[in-house]
């Protein structure tokens, strides 16, 4: 198990984003099967909400189903559980949809980025990225609730 980033209430006092900054540290560096059911939970809504703000649903898809070859139930069912309870129902409800979406056939995966960039052109996923950015609240708010709920997980004052 991780333990939690210990950070001095005095420093956390002039500089309370120093919280969030210790959270997503133990999430970014933090290998899987190291982490504690409370602690895995914001890792799999993190890694989505990271992957489609910066590339989009392709993107997330291309990146993670990498990681869960051949397990990607796995992937699936975990970020939904995830998503569910973080009360992200309307970021579920998407992410259920595109992932049936992506997993429903066989995919050539691209080699380089011209060709990423050629599958995103044909936009198959442009509709689950548009709706998923006009969610409220969106990610940020959410794994922040979640955060203040279960800080003795990811950070130590001391």
């Amino acid at each position: 198990m991780v333990k939690p980033i210990e950070l001095s209430k005095t420093e956390v006092g002039s500089r309370p984003y120093l919280i969030w900054n210790a959270f997503i540290q133990l999430l970014v560096e933090s290998r899987l099967e190291e982490l504690n059911d409370m602690q895995i939970v914001p890792l799999f809504a993190f890694w989505y909400d990271s992957e489609v703000q910066n590339g989009g649903h392709l993107q997330y898809f291309e990146n993670k189903s990498k990681h869960f070859q051949n397990n990607e139930n796995i992937l699936v069912n975990s970020t939904l559980k995830a998503l569910n309870i973080l009360g992200a129902t309307q970021q579920a409800d998407i992410y259920s949809t595109a992932a049936t979406k992506y997993f429903s056939q066989v995919r050539k995966h691209p080699q380089n980025v011209e060709e990423f960039c050629m599958l995103e052109l044909e936009d198959e996923f442009g509709e689950y990225d548009r709706r998923y950015y006009k969610c409220f609240p969106d990610m940020n708010n959410l794994l922040e609730l979640y955060l203040q709920d279960h800080l003795n997980e990811f950070v130590k004052l001391i």
